[in-house]
């Protein structure tokens, strides 16, 4: 009777051992097929990571060809400007009608030129931009509002961030943001570089 409970026993456990081992195989095929997805997925994601950065080096170079044609074209714009006031202050006749807007054509690409500064985070280039539009035309209050944010977060030099504000203000006296830029120059004034 022992013989026969061990021989029952054995089979029982061949049987359960059998089941597990099907079991453990069933789990093994389903493991690879998820590894073998996974690797598929992986390789899908670096070859479009592959490409995202393929097209972000493609912009990057665009945008540096196209600064330097900006910058170029500033520095073509004020040759021409500079040519200009040279043959006015020579009491030249030989400008016409068509050099006459070079001065806004000149506000125009430094104050551009002075936005892509700023989106690049080159504050101090951006700065000489927007002075350089200043200086081809002195009530352009748009430099003004700009040189003066700029030389408050990005100089801490509030006293000449006043100035600009308020040359803002007073080329611009109907500007919507008016009360928040007579704000900042109050807050400017009483509290000094030390504003926030």
């Amino acid at each position: 009777m022992s013989r026969r409970i061990l021989f029952i026993g054995l089979v029982v456990v061949l049987s359960w051992q059998g089941m597990l081992s099907a079991a453990v195989t069933d789990a093994e095929k389903q493991l690879r097929k998820k590894v073998d997805d996974l690797r598929r997925d992986n390789a899908k994601l670096v070859e479009e990571m592959q490409m995202q950065s393929g097209a972000l080096s493609k912009l990057e170079r665009s945008n540096l060809e196209l600064k330097k044609q900006l910058e170029q074209a500033a520095r073509e714009t004020a040759s021409r400007a500079e040519k200009k006031r040279k043959e006015k202050k020579a009491g030249s006749s030989s400008v016409n009608k068509a050099g006459e807007g070079s001065s806004a054509g000149e506000v125009i690409l430094y104050k551009e030129l002075g936005i892509g500064y700023l989106q690049d985070r080159q504050f101090d280039q951006a700065i000489s931009a927007f002075e350089k539009a200043l200086a081809a035309d002195p009530k352009d209050a748009g430099s003004c509002y700009n040189l003066g944010l700029l030389y408050k977060h990005h100089r801490n030099d509030s006293a000449k961030a006043v100035v600009y504000l308020k040359r803002y203000i007073t080329l611009a006296p109907l500007a919507k943001d008016r009360t928040d830029v007579e704000y900042l120059i109050r807050m400017l004034e009483s509290k000094g570089p030390a504003y926030p």
